[in-house]
């Protein structure tokens, strides 16, 4: 008897951090059993949970928890079933109960958020890594937030390196932080089923990024003037053979069952990422005005770390934008919710994680796969490589050809023989 593989929950996505909209039922249905509730915040410290039966998967009761200011604890209390209840109920019961317990709990206004810095260890009042690494994170944070990876990195950077004066930094240090950390064993779970040569090229991967930014930290302390020369760091190399590979897009047989098997609001986001290969931060960021008539173009918001782009639309992706703008005012999203609410993430990974597991063709799609997509759509097209990197919004063109449209061999024999025979 053969043993059947189940396909597991977007990476990510049913985390124990992770908030869900637990007043979407199509949300609901598509949790899987586990022996936590799943939460939604309503509040500073404060949430409303739901838990699911570990034999049935249906759901049981709702529960409430409120942070403790000592130490961060929780203080967790049962309201009642699911069905006798209504999430309106739940969170009536569980508001009342906060505030009999408003004593010991955290304030519900969140103070303003303060720039986060590394520990900068004692060292005669030199000039050290951690230093140039927090100056590095102020750079990159005029508003006082920092971004928690950045920040993650910086602190594994500081873990290793941050207490050596810069002047005192060699490129044996640094090499041997990279040979030390590659050797060191994950600090989180691995897949059984992982091969032991990808787990070294996503170590590698990991290092790259954070020899990246300790050299963009260093290189921004010798601009400064903080060091007379950066000849030390530009010694060492990035590891070779790290990056992965191109992800396969998604055949045009599994993107019809998976429509078949979405909602309707879920497949008019299904929609529009394969006519304008935006990712979702971006799509769901959309106003109606960044629609242009007069041109028949997309204009797109800034997003990540991108200044914003606009996108050609073809004639089949400009009628159905123009059909989703149809009676709405320039402010309304465009693509947007059935009851008008504007997309969230754990909105859409709960409808589309719901519809992806209905067919064993979909399982494992997660929505970024849309963008590979349209990229390789277009590329088959014959659209040159630098109109597909203005298109998608890339800068380099080295990022459109490893990690997106890449070079079909078939194709790429083709034109090779064509061209041949005409030699």
């Amino acid at each position: 008897m053969t043993r059947q593989r189940v396909s597991k929950a977007p990476r990510g996505r049913r985390g124990n951090g992770v908030a869900v909209d637990l007043a979407d039922p199509w949300e609901i249905a598509s949790l899987p059993p586990r022996t936590a509730p799943y939460w939604m915040a309503l509040g500073r410290g404060r949430a409303v949970g739901l838990s699911i039966c570990s034999e049935t998967g249906r759901p049981l009761q709702w529960h409430a928890r409120l942070r403790l200011k000592d130490g961060g604890k929780y203080r967790k209390k049962r309201l009642g079933a699911y069905g006798f209840l209504s999430l309106a109920d739940a969170k009536w019961l569980a508001r009342r109960w906060f505030d009999k317990q408003a004593e010991s709990a955290v304030p519900e206004d969140r103070p303003e958020p303060a720039f986060r810095r590394l520990d900068v260890p004692s060292s005669g009042g030199a000039y050290t890594v951690a230093h140039a690494l927090n100056d590095h994170l102020c750079r990159h944070a005029p508003s006082g937030s920092t971004s928690r990876n950045e920040f993650n990195i910086a602190r594994r950077i500081a873990r290793h390196l941050g207490d050596i004066p810069i002047r005192d930094l060699r490129a044996r240090d640094i090499d041997r932080w990279l040979s030390t950390s590659l050797a060191e064993p994950a600090r989180t779970a691995r897949d059984p089923d992982l091969h032991p040569l990808e787990r070294v090229r996503r170590r590698k991967a990991t290092l790259n990024r954070q020899l990246g930014l300790l050299r963009a930290a260093l290189t921004l302390a010798f601009v400064n003037r903080r060091i007379d020369t950066d000849a030390e760091w530009r010694r060492v190399a990035y590891f070779r053979h790290a990056q992965a590979p191109a992800p396969r897009p998604i055949a045009p047989q599994a993107i019809e069952v998976l429509r078949r098997n979405a909602s309707a609001e879920l497949r008019r986001l299904i929609d529009a990422a394969l006519h304008t290969g935006c990712r979702f931060g971006e799509l769901s960021d959309l106003r109606c005005r960044d629609l242009i008539a007069a041109t028949r173009k997309l204009d797109v918001p800034p997003a990540k770390r991108s200044p914003g782009r606009t996108i050609v639309l073809s004639d089949a992706g400009w009628r159905f934008l123009e059909t989703l703008r149809a009676g709405r005012a320039e402010g309304d999203w465009l693509v947007r919710r059935t009851d008008g609410s504007k997309w969230t993430r754990s909105t859409m990974w709960g409808h589309l994680y719901a519809a992806a597991q209905r067919d064993d063709r979909t399982r494992g799609i997660n929505f970024h796969m849309l963008r590979h997509t349209y990229a390789n759509r277009i590329r088959d097209a014959g659209m040159p490589l630098q109109l597909i990197a203005r298109q998608l919004g890339h800068k380099w063109l080295r990022t459109t050809e490893h990690y997106y449209v890449g070079i079909d061999r078939e194709i790429a024999d083709e034109v090779i023989r064509k061209v041949l025979s005409e030699i």
